[in-house]
């Protein structure tokens, strides 16, 4: 068996379609849900109502609820693919998902580990954090890690790119006036100092 770990981004999209490809037999889909700590109830300064209970019942299931769909889309993915999958879903309070990975491999027994990462120089991995470093870095198991080309580095939006092409057509027009302002002020001295120039004084 082997463990895919899938966030629901193109990368974890990628490691599915590699483990597909090189491997056969039945696989895990993980998603590690890590949720937020969780802060200590507060008072209304004025009404001294406690903070509703519900609202973070509520979001616990939402985040479960979503954790669930991505690995459920993992799976999905895995049997289309031609892989016998299962989808999985652990939790993680201290956000070392890493270290869920690496755990729930060693409670499946799983063969070997799957996982992507979107690559290029600052190595920021489709997982949260530096996952796929302390996978390799911990797994007593064979890890895969399944590489994306970098994308472009897109520093600005088309809307800021009309935003400072406008700017600098406007600096352009200011720095025209300015050029023609001051040639007129130039000549105008010039022909005050001369009046035979025209310009009377």
């Amino acid at each position: 068996m082997i463990l895919i770990a899938y966030d629901g981004s193109k990368h974890g999209r990628l490691a599915i379609k590699v483990a597909a490809e090189r491997f056969a037999g039945p696989a895990t889909v993980l998603h590690v849900l890590s949720p937020a700590p969780r802060a200590p109830l507060a008072t209304d300064a004025l009404a001294g109502a406690m903070v509703d209970e519900k609202a973070f019942a509520e979001h616990e299931r939402h985040l479960r609820s979503s954790a669930e769909g991505v690995a459920a889309e993992g799976a999905r993915l895995a049997r289309d693919a031609g892989l016998d999958a299962e989808p999985l879903v652990v939790e993680e309070a201290s956000h070392r998902i890493w270290r869920a990975i690496v755990d729930v491999a060693e409670v499946l027994d799983a063969q070997m580990i799957v996982l992507g990462h979107r690559g290029g120089p600052a190595l920021r991995t489709s997982l949260p954090g530096s996952v796929s470093r302390g996978v390799v870095a911990h797994s007593l198991r064979p890890v895969v890690v399944v590489p994306c080309a970098p994308e472009p580095r897109h520093y600005t939006s088309d809307a800021a790119l009309k935003a400072f092409a406008a700017v600098a057509e406007h600096a352009c027009r200011d720095h025209h006036d300015e050029s023609a302002r001051l040639a007129h002020q130039e000549a105008a001295r010039r022909a005050s100092a001369n009046p035979r120039r025209g310009v009377p004084r």
